[in-house]
């Protein structure tokens, strides 16, 4: 007697997360792990498979020409073809992370590194870096890194229509001690902060004073100058600074001062006025109760 097997449908499920965390790795790290550095033109991606057109070899073996690098599972590489990275190999020529690179000379680009995930973002921590940079810690790993921030403060100007450049800022960051040059506040008294970004906001945040009284500002990278450090562009963020007469008056103020901030909104035809008070804060609302605009 003949026994029929039926054929079974074996049902794997999938212990891959659905909604998975970013997930970030230190730039120390990066460059622990890292054992060949290429500029490169990608040619084709596929399957986590991409293939580079390397330029040249900054750091490791090898040679320019084709190269086939790999990813690791779960982590592929998602360039699109075309584009030129900094791309940063592992053992075994597995692409870990990438640099976005730009029709400008090396040497004068801010690099903004990320890595790859399946499931969301792979942030450095920090990201921002520079050729100069690079190649020192590179060179000692040990080294403490000194990153130098310089560029105007800029405001809105008297019309609100357009920026203009205030007073020339000069920050350094090194580890987490922060000293910024380049400010005129005689009312502020505390100590200065300064966070580097992991890939999303400002470059910078910088904080300079005490909890009574403070200034915060952000700092955008555009560049990197000739002596190596990073071309900048400053804004305060906290309190709501608007304009350079405004900024002078805070900063000259008594410590014991408290600001008042008035602002004119104008839409169309229509004028109102937004009261945000000492702290810069404050709601306008819609005549129809729609919409909500917060002051910051």
């Amino acid at each position: 007697m003949k026994q029929l097997l039926a054929p079974a449908l074996v049902v794997l499920a999938s212990a891959l997360p659905a909604q998975a965390k970013p997930i970030s790795t230190p730039l120390s790290e990066v460059l622990e792990r890292t054992q060949t550095i290429v500029v490169a033109e990608v040619l084709a991606n596929e399957s986590g498979v991409a293939k580079l057109r390397v330029e040249q070899v900054l750091w490791g073996s090898g040679v320019p020409g084709e190269w086939q690098v790999k990813g690791r599972p779960g982590r592929t590489p998602f360039v699109a073809a075309k584009q030129r990275v900094l791309a940063f190999l592992e053992q075994g020529r597995v692409w870990t992370f990438y640099a976005p690179l730009t029709a400008a000379p090396l040497e004068r680009q801010s690099l903004r590194l990320e890595g790859f995930y399946d499931y969301n973002a792979h942030l450095v921590r920090p990201n921002l870096l520079s050729l100069p940079e690079l190649k020192r810690r590179l060179a000692d790993p040990k080294a403490t890194s000194e990153r130098r921030f310089r560029g105007p403060l800029r405001f809105l100007n008297a019309s609100g229509t357009a920026l203009e450049d205030g007073p020339r800022l000069d920050l350094v960051v090194q580890g987490k001690r922060a000293e910024v040059r380049g400010l005129d506040t005689a009312a502020l008294t505390g100590e200065t902060g300064a966070r580097l970004s992991w890939g999303f906001g400002a470059d910078v945040e910088l904080s300079v004073g005490s909890k009574e009284r403070y200034l915060s500002f952000e700092a955008r990278v555009s560049g990197v100058a000739r002596d190596g450090s990073y071309e900048t562009a400053f804004y305060v963020t906290r309190p709501a600074l608007i304009t350079r007469a405004l900024y002078d008056e805070w900063c000259q103020g008594a410590a014991s001062a408290s600001p008042h901030f008035l602002v004119e909104v104008r839409v169309g035809a229509e004028r109102r006025e937004l009261d945000l008070g000492p702290h810069g804060l404050g709601t306008l609302h819609d005549d129809r109760g729609e919409r909500t605009i917060q002051g910051t």
